[in-house]
């Protein structure tokens, strides 16, 4: 809807609209997280840092916060960290 009122407004007004979309699930979303960590190992990166890293990812969550509405915790399962 954004899209659609956004590029209407543009072109009732004399201008030309041209839009690129990013698909970004191919890019970003098939990282094979266990290999990742074993490389990090390999490279001798400290074990304090590896675990930090490790937690970031398996416990990744968030809140929304909307017009003063406030959501409860929601797990990230997948997606860009």
């Amino acid at each position: 809807m954004v899209m659609k009122k956004s590029s209407a407004y543009y072109v009732n007004n004399g201008s030309s609209v041209y839009c690129t979309f990013l698909d970004a699930l191919k890019a970003f979303d098939r990282v094979e997280y266990s290999k990742l960590f074993r490389l990090l190992l390999k490279r001798q990166l400290p074990a304090v840092i590896l675990r930090m890293l490790y937690n970031l990812y398996v416990s990744h969550v968030t809140r929304v916060d909307w017009n003063g509405v406030r959501l409860s915790v929601l797990s990230v399962f997948n997606g860009v960290k």
